[in-house]
């Protein structure tokens, strides 16, 4: 039961830096857009 909620939790945190590395790196191109 650990493991699985541990799991759950690892992919839930890399799903959260991935989208906050997206919006970081569509920051950075509306920056140098303008």
């Amino acid at each position: 039961m650990d493991i699985v909620k541990r799991k759950a939790q690892s992919s839930k945190l890399k799903t959260k830096n991935h989208s906050s590395k997206l919006k970081i790196k569509e920051r950075g191109e509306q920056l140098r857009a303008r």
